[in-house]
């Protein structure tokens, strides 16, 4: 997974990771600065990109 994340945002920073367990299974978030933007990326427990349903309220 972060790998991917890697090759997408080379000159990126990974600034935080975090892994969320719901009810739908376990997800992965990276967060991830690359030239002064935020950029949020969502993985299932595959390492397969995901879309964020599960962001803590």
């Amino acid at each position: 997974m972060l790998d991917k994340v890697r090759a997408q945002y080379p000159s990126g920073t990974i600034k935080k990771r975090e892994i969320e367990i719901t009810p739908q299974g376990i997800f992965y978030e990276v967060e991830v600065v690359d030239n002064g933007n935020e950029v949020e990326l969502y993985f299932d427990s595959r390492g397969n990109e995901a879309a964020n349903f599960h962001e803590d309220a």
